[in-house]
């Protein structure tokens, strides 16, 4: 105690002797300046990483110790990194004028650590930091809904913001008086020992992320704004990581995803339909015609055909997985970490469906395995055997032909994903009715005045011989009387460009335009009459359609899922389409894109700047649900 009650008042006479309105060691002195400014960095960040403490909040602590090890280490080397721009701002002001850099590192410092504070609220609140994203809502009048104050908390909110200013300019007092004293020795063996600590976090993480050790890459997410090692084939070479897909460490099955918000309340039906459903990988939303895939054409004359649709992703990835969970892409990784595979899979097994599950691409790569599929991946096929995109198309038909050929009383669930308009394959052997068609790909050839015709023409021929494949299942479908019987869903999982837009964009995932973001949806469901919808809709709303409708879910919509019913009258205002480290929002007139960072732009339908800004509400809205699933059970 008596220790303690020296300290204490050594403290509270640095603090006096540095009392003065803008006492600052002597001008003449800059040497001085700079050490005791790096003690008040350490001070700050020692101070940043008691804050964050917040994050923690509502038992999102990691369990393991080895999560635990990695948050000591890398939560106050981040605090140190975000304090070196106050520092350094502070620096410069005292380089041109000593006396300046109190006040400069009271106001540098003090906007530090008011940032964070607000940073583990929103965190808190949307299990991600503040990004761009955040500060656009705020300062564009959203900042009433992201929070919303009483007068008492506004008055709360000022005494903190007086609080932290006085408390800055203290703090600044107290470690020079410590200087005086000589309290404070060693700073460049201080800052030494600081790298390696930072180091040490880094790789650490650099370890784990190359192992696919979950329980301490995914604390990852608690610290603001870090930025990780990642080197997997460094740690590979050494021998300290084994061969890519294997992962050490039980699922980790701590708090980050709360999937479903409630247990399902599903009823099976008596007499339950089948369920088939039919992908077009590359299958973009204006290549459903009688000239490109006449057979899907004609079924789609008596089916419901969805006409303004969008994929869930501008990747097989996003595009997939949205369409299984019903969730956006974001919720990706998440899953995989957890291996949570999607709600409706899981239903359709534990209601006594037989899978047929035939993919032409592995389902390895993406890592469907372990998330669409993940609590049935023994039952299924992941890996055809080696050959061409047509090939394995031809086989993955031909074994759904002879399951349809066995089916019996036991309802089953079709899963065709066809591989050829993606690899723009087709059998040698086959009439090309769309010529002039390139024989072999050139891509180097590709360039803004290209004429992409032979390319489109050929990516025209590929989505035809799927269309053929489709069509002997279908027909088949048919001859065996099980279209009576059978909910059928037919769809892509994202679309393709031919620069189309005239801005040199090629393929897919480079853009949230109709070519790539919009794909075709037929539904032909028994008893229902044919009918097209012009309303738009997302994959999102397949899920939960069919989680109501055919397996009997009254759970409602949103404890599970971000989509709705895709018979919601008027359909939706906006969809989002998810590309990797990107979103697009898309509105009937207008294209949102927000960045991983939270940058945003607005675009015309033709990926086009407008000077507009974006809808908040839609926004905030989408926070919402990159966040809803997120949140640790209370």
């Amino acid at each position: 105690m008596g220790v303690m009650a020296n300290l204490l008042n050594l403290l509270r006479q640095g603090g006096r002797q540095a009392a003065g309105p803008l006492l600052t060691p002597p001008p003449s002195n800059r040497g001085e300046v700079l050490g005791w400014l790096g003690w008040l960095l350490l001070a700050n960040a020692l101070l940043l990483t008691a804050m964050a403490t917040r994050y923690g909040a509502h038992g999102l602590w990691p369990s393991q110790w080895a999560g635990v090890v990695f948050l000591l280490l890398a939560m106050p080397g981040q605090m140190v990194v975000i304090s070196l721009l106050p520092w350094l701002l502070a620096a410069l002001a005292g380089l041109v004028w000593p006396r300046a850099a109190r006040l400069a590192g009271t106001l540098g410092f003090t906007v530090l650590v008011l940032v964070v504070l607000g940073d583990t609220q929103v965190y808190q609140l949307f299990r991600f930091h503040m990004n761009a994203l955040v500060w656009n809502l705020i300062l564009g009048g959203a900042a009433s809904e992201i929070f919303e104050f009483s007068w008492m908390e506004w008055l709360e909110a000022i005494l903190i913001l007086l609080l932290v200013v006085w408390l800055e300019w203290r703090l600044g007092g107290w470690v020079w008086g410590l200087l005086q004293r000589g309290w404070l020795k060693r700073g460049w063996a201080v800052a030494a020992g600081i790298f390696l600590w930072i180091m040490a976090g880094q790789v650490l993480h650099g370890w784990a992320d190359a192992n696919r050790y979950t329980p301490i890459t995914r604390q990852a997410a608690l610290i603001p704004w870090g930025q990780f090692l990642r080197a997997d084939d460094f740690f590979r070479q050494h021998g300290w990581a084994p061969a890519e897909g294997t992962r050490i460490g039980p699922p980790d099955a701590e708090n980050g995803v709360n999937y479903p918000l409630e247990p399902l309340a599903c009823k099976a039906s008596a007499k339950p339909y089948n369920l088939l459903l039919i992908v077009l990988d590359s299958w973009r939303g204006d290549a459903l015609t009688p000239q490109i895939t006449p057979n899907l054409w004609r079924y789609a004359q008596t089916s419901q055909v969805f006409d303004h649709h969008y994929a869930a992703g501008i990747e097989t990835r996003y595009g997939i997985f949205g369409l299984f969970y019903g969730l956006y892409g974001s919720y990706f990784n998440p899953m995989l970490t957890q291996r949570k595979g999607a709600l409706l899979v899981n239903e359709l097994s534990r209601q006594g469906y037989h899978l047929e599950v035939q993919a032409s691409a592995a389902l390895t790569s993406p890592e469907f395995d372990r998330t669409v599929f993940a609590d049935v991946a023994e039952r299924i096929t992941l890996r055809q055997k080696e050959g061409s995109a047509d090939q394995r198309d031809r086989d993955i038909t031909n074994h759904m032909l002879a399951m349809l050929d066995q089916a019996g009383t036991k309802p089953f669930f079709g899963f065709l994903f066809y591989d050829a308009p993606h690899a723009y394959a087709y059998p040698k052997s086959m009439r090309e009715p769309f010529q002039p068609s390139w024989k072999e790909i050139r891509y180097l050839e590709l360039n803004p005045d290209f004429d992409p015709t032979p390319f489109f023409n050929r990516y025209k021929n590929a989505v035809y011989y799927a269309d053929v494949l489709a069509g002997q299942v279908l027909a088949k479908l048919k001859a065996r009387g099980l279209d009576k019987n059978t909910v059928v869903v037919i769809t892509g999982d994202h679309g393709q460009e031919f620069n189309d837009s005239k801005k040199n964009y090629w393929g897919h995932a480079a853009n949230f335009m109709d070519y790539t973001a919009r794909v075709p949806l037929i539904v032909r469901w028994p008893g229902r009459p044919p009918a097209a919808y012009h309303h738009m809709t997302s994959q999102l709303d397949v899920a939960p359609t069919l989680m109501r409708d055919l397996l009997g879910c009254s759970t409602p919509y949103n404890r599970y899922s971000l989509g709705t019913h895709l018979l919601t009258p008027g359909g939706r205002p906006f969809v989002v389409v998810s590309g990797g480290i990107r979103f697009g929002l898309r509105e009937p007139d207008r294209i949102t894109v927000v960045s991983d960072s939270g940058l945003v732009e607005v675009l015309d339908p033709n990926d086009n700047p407008l000077p507009q800004p974006p809808n908040q509400q839609h926004l905030l809205q989408v926070m919402d649900g990159m966040s809803r699933f997120l949140k640790a059970p209370h």
